[in-house]
């Protein structure tokens, strides 16, 4: 879509939404979510385990930081 310089914000507006009504229409839209998330998907059973091991790692610091604000009395 070309958006003209001269356009108002409503003309502007108007255009996008157009925009998007099509591609929703199309179906466009969730194609390409459908698309994102398989890459998504790989790339999560790829890692998995090192995601795993991050969580937990994350999981540990919020613990750990949580008591920390407890025994200073923040929390």
């Amino acid at each position: 879509m070309k958006l003209e310089d001269n356009w108002t914000a409503e003309q502007v507006l108007n255009a996008r939404v157009a925009e998007a009504k099509c591609s929703d229409d199309m179906s466009y839209t969730q194609q390409v979510m459908d698309i994102v998330a398989a890459y998504q998907e790989q790339v999560i059973t790829k890692h998995e385990a090192e995601l795993v091991a991050m969580k937990q790692q994350l999981d540990e610091r919020v613990t750990r930081a949580t008591q920390l604000l407890v025994d200073i009395g923040v929390m």
